[in-house]
């Protein structure tokens, strides 16, 4: 018995008629996966703000002596501070050990002191950022990334009252921070400390970020 006809068409559509068809009703959904990531770097934290509100070269050097803030809000009129102080580096994150649920990220940097009564107004240096550390793999846990460097200090203040002429007290440096000195009166800010380097071992974790360089500090030469 044959099966198909000599038409061509009707061959085809018999021919159909016996194929087997596959099918099935699953389904597949997708789920967010939380494990397999590292942690993100803690904040770097900013720098202590310097309230500067005695003009010291503009009053009488008997009362600059005293280095106290007589124009201070309060009754009893504290001694004055440099300036304010630089904020640390945040802390890297962790490495992720498979799919913990843990807390991974690292922890945000000290904030720098701010004070009120100072020699050396505006805000100090920063500190820089954690690293992110570096997901797991499959047996294998990630590894933790580096922290951040902390802000550079800022330059202290140098005053001096003297019958002495400005341009024979002494020479004013003007390198920048962390470079050797050009002269002996030196107001010139703190380095920055460097940010971590990551152990570059289990799927590259993150290096810290450097901090910021401390600002200037203050030379105030009073000549009687």
């Amino acid at each position: 018995m044959k099966l198909f006809d000599k038409n061509i068409k009707s061959k085809i559509k018999r021919k159909n008629n016996y194929q087997v068809r596959w099918s099935t009703d699953l389904r597949y959904r997708l789920a967010e996966y939380n494990g397999n990531t590292g942690g993100a770097g803690g904040n770097g934290a900013g720098g202590g703000g310097a309230a500067a509100t005695t003009k010291i070269d503009v009053i009488d050097p008997h009362i600059v002596q005293m280095l106290r803030d007589v124009m201070d809000r309060s009754e009893t009129a504290g001694r004055l501070t440099a300036n304010g102080g630089a904020g640390g580096g945040g802390g890297g994150g962790g490495g992720d050990s498979l799919l913990s649920g843990d807390d991974l990220d690292g922890l945000p940097g000290t904030p720098g002191a701010s004070v009120t009564r100072a020699i050396v107004g505006g805000t100090a240096a920063a500190g820089g950022d954690g690293g992110e550390g570096s997901g797991g793999s499959v047996g294998v846990n990630g590894s933790s990334g580096s922290g951040g460097g902390g802000g550079g200090g800022k330059g202290g203040a140098i005053i001096i009252i003297t019958t002495t002429a400005e341009a024979s007290i002494g020479t004013k440096n003007t390198a920048s921070a962390g470079a050797s000195p050009n002269g002996n009166i030196n107001v010139t800010g703190g380095t920055s400390g460097d940010g971590g380097q990551a152990p570059g071992i289990i799927n590259e974790p993150a290096n810290g970020d450097d901090g910021g360089l401390g600002g200037n500090g203050k030379y105030i030469p009073i000549v009687v």
